[in-house]
């Protein structure tokens, strides 16, 4: 029951400091959640399940694949932070009050930038690619040797 008090206690937050902004703010969240997150959902999933499908032990011993690992986590959990932050921009009394709504677009641009990095972190790091014969191969080193695959396939 922790859990549920403190998503009530967030959400109640929210709408306290943001009031009429919620106007803006909820319509951008859901586009943050249909045009980041569930992408990046789709993505994480269809890669992991490729991952097992190729499972090999030595996978256990490559940096790369904790680099993937991480990557995946980041590109889901990320955006859902970043957005969080816009409401403490609209509270009276923080320095950054009279310049709220820049603060809330950099924000927006940071989600969309986290969101092109840790695909390219996610591309170039993952651990069992295939050459062109179609031999798998363990990456032990992010980007070494460089993906053939097209990014944001």
């Amino acid at each position: 029951m922790q859990v549920n008090s403190d998503c009530e206690h967030l959400f109640r937050a929210i709408v306290r400091v943001m009031r009429y902004h919620l106007l803006w703010y909820v319509p951008l969240g859901v586009w943050v959640v249909l045009y980041f997150i569930v992408p990046n959902l789709v993505s994480g999933f269809n890669n992991l399940a490729l991952v097992f499908y190729r499972f090999s032990w030595a996978v256990l011993f490559s940096p790369s694949t904790y680099v993937f690992f991480a990557a995946v986590f980041t590109s889901l959990v990320l955006p859902v932070q970043l957005f969080l932050l816009i409401p403490g921009f609209f509270e009276r009394g923080v320095p950054m009050f009279q310049r709220r709504y820049l603060w809330a677009l950099g924000v927006v641009l940071g989600i969309a930038i986290s969101a092109v990095l840790t695909q390219t972190i996610i591309w170039g790091s993952f651990p069992l690619p295939t050459d062109k014969y179609a031999y798998i191969h363990v990456r032990m080193i992010p980007f070494i040797p460089w993906p053939d695959t097209p990014l944001f396939q």
